[in-house]
């Protein structure tokens, strides 16, 4: 997904949701029927969410099922990943940890809260 894909989608919380909704439930079905492969590209996708603040503050607030998993150290999905996926997953979860502590102090970040607070404001052109 280029900028372009991942702004659109991110401009406005029902595109998000929907495909948010769609990669989760893509997870639950990996409990049943685990396929590395297919757990490697939902992985990159939610990282390459996270790269969005408003998508990183949504991703707090609705934790995917692989994030979850891997905090409570639940290896079913996450046994069978390759070390380059294992690693992105970590990445993730650190990303999304740094924004919670971010947006729990804002003074340690002003670049990353004067980001969000413009992309908040409408555009008046």
């Amino acid at each position: 997904m280029d900028n372009n894909g991942l702004t659109y989608l991110c401009m406005t919380a029902e595109r998000f949701f929907a495909v948010s909704t769609v990669l989760n439930n893509m997870v639950e079905n990996q409990l049943v029927k685990p396929s590395t492969r297919l757990l490697k590209h939902i992985i990159k996708c939610y990282f390459r969410l996270s790269e969005n603040p408003r998508a990183q503050m949504a991703l707090n607030t609705t934790m995917p099922t692989i994030v979850r998993e891997m905090l409570n150290e639940n290896k079913k999905l996450t046994d069978n990943l390759d070390e380059s996926s294992k690693k992105l997953l970590s990445s993730l979860i650190e990303t999304l940890q740094h924004s919670v502590r971010r947006h729990q102090n804002p003074a340690c970040d002003e670049l990353g809260s004067s980001q969000s607070s413009l992309e908040a404001q409408p555009n008046v052109d």
